[in-house]
């Protein structure tokens, strides 16, 4: 029996604080970032998680993704930070 891949996402609501650590499988969404897309339909979020090959052996695969709206341009944005994950 295969096992199943977890995603795991921390929630930082911009507003007041709050934060929840949030697990998904791999079916329910693609990665870091469309986790953070979808977020923005429940409220302001900044969204910081890692991909599915996070840990891994690949160059450039453990890196730490912030996904969320941009409170200064009104936008989606995305940014990495290398090696944190």
């Amino acid at each position: 029996m295969a096992k199943e891949l977890i995603q795991r996402a921390l929630l930082i609501h911009l507003e007041d604080g709050r934060h929840q650590l949030r697990s998904f499988g791999i079916e329910d969404v693609l990665g870091p970032v469309d986790f953070g897309w979808r977020m923005q339909r429940e409220g302001d979020w900044l969204c910081i998680g890692s991909g599915v090959l996070a840990g891994g052996i690949i160059p450039g695969s453990n890196r730490l993704i912030f996904a969320g709206r941009s409170p200064l341009w009104g936008g989606f944005y995305v940014s990495t930070l290398g090696g944190a994950a």
